[in-house]
């Protein structure tokens, strides 16, 4: 039994495209950690700079996720009707609006990062190494939004372990570049910036290597329609994601207003909390998968039979990683048995448990006496 389930085939099936899809989410804020702890070797500043830096390229980059989160809906929709065109056609749009995001955001980054420095907080001697990583991450945009297309292309197809390899393929190259330009090589934050960008670049070249062997043969043309699509069902979930991650925008920016010290150490918690959020957003991709394909398939009974699975292992995760289930506090409270006889520790004034006695001394409850005579 599972959440009051029997595991079945459905069971089985949300394991094996979700268990992955946490791996894969948790593989960006882990690399955040580790160059957290790598630039923190360095000190406070520039720890502080890369804790403004990843919160702006958190709330820049993750709010383009529709890129992600659409196209897996649809290739999935694709599939599931055994249109295979459809789903390569929807998957090289999404590509060609990833390019164009990516050089927009680029060069929007390198005109507007003064500005960006300033409203972050990043003033004094935290200024400089913000605007040296801020100018250099941003070279990573294009491949990045790139990666996302092709997370969605995969998942849309139900394999979440291709994915994850890349993730953490490239991953461990972001921490061997990161750590040798940081220290061995002295570049200090930059070096992160750099080791960043280079593993981006790296991983949007596989997945279009392999995209295009799961794919077949794409056909590069411009679908103005499939394109019209895409953004329709990609708005309302650019809205909520801009509104959630601005408010974490907004408290680094207060952060970093407070101090060194409080920014650096906000940094390290909210990566923790990212870390903690978006691992339990597999069950959301096993969700888009498998229902779009079984709607695809006009299959109503197999979608609506799988959302309540979803919702079960869903609901009962999220309820089992609640943080706030911290047992209470037990305060010994100082007590007299009625039984008991008075001893020096009751009298008036005398300390109990820490605390002075009141000058009547402790309350002795008595029981009646039957004949009324209390």
């Amino acid at each position: 039994m599972a959440f009051g389930y029997r595991l079945d085939a459905t069971d089985r099936e949300i394991g094996r495209i979700a268990i992955p899809a946490m791996g894969a989410l948790a593989a960006d804020p882990l690399l955040s950690l580790v160059d957290t702890a790598l630039v923190g070797a360095l000190g406070r500043v520039p720890l502080a700079a890369l804790g403004i830096n990843l919160a702006v390229f958190t709330t820049l980059f993750v709010v383009f996720n529709f890129l992600t989160y659409g196209t897996t809906a649809e290739v999935a929709r694709h599939r599931g009707a055994d249109d295979e065109l459809g789903a390569v056609t929807y998957a090289l749009q999404a590509l060609w609006m990833a390019l164009a995001l990516g050089v927009a955001l680029l060069l929007l980054l390198q005109t507007t990062a003064p500005w960006i420095a300033r409203a972050m907080g990043a003033t004094g001697e935290v200024r400089d190494p913000t605007l040296v990583y801020l100018r250099i991450r941003a070279l990573s945009a294009v491949p990045f939004m790139i990666v996302m297309v092709g997370h969605g292309v995969f998942r849309g197809l139900k394999d979440t372990t291709t994915p994850l390899k890349i993730a953490l393929w490239a991953n461990g190259v972001n921490i061997v570049l990161s750590y040798v330009l940081i220290h061995p090589f002295g570049l200090g934050i930059a070096g992160a910036a750099w080791g960043t960008v280079i593993a981006q670049l790296g991983a949007a070249a596989v997945f279009l290597r392999q995209g295009s062997t799961a794919l077949g043969s794409p056909v590069f043309r411009f679908d103005p329609i499939a394109m019209r699509r895409m953004i329709r069902v990609s708005r309302d979930l650019f809205l909520r994601t801009l509104s959630l991650l601005s408010a974490t925008l907004i408290t680094t920016a207060i952060a970093a207003r407070m101090g060194i010290t409080v920014v650096a150490g906000h940094q390290v918690v909210r990566e923790v909390w990212t870390l903690l959020a978006l691992t339990l957003d597999g069950f959301a991709i096993a969700g888009q998968a498998m229902v779009g394909t079984a709607l695809g398939a006009r299959r109503a009974d197999l979608a609506y039979q799988q959302t309540k699975r979803l919702l079960g292992w869903g609901g009962g995760h999220g309820h089992r990683a609640r943080t706030d289930r911290a047992p209470p506090r037990r305060h010994r409270t100082p007590t007299v048995h009625p039984r008991r006889r008075r001893t020096r520790r009751d009298r008036p004034g005398v300390v109990v448990h820490g605390r002075v006695a009141a000058d009547r001394g402790p309350r002795v409850h008595r029981r009646r006496h039957p004949d009324g005579d209390g």
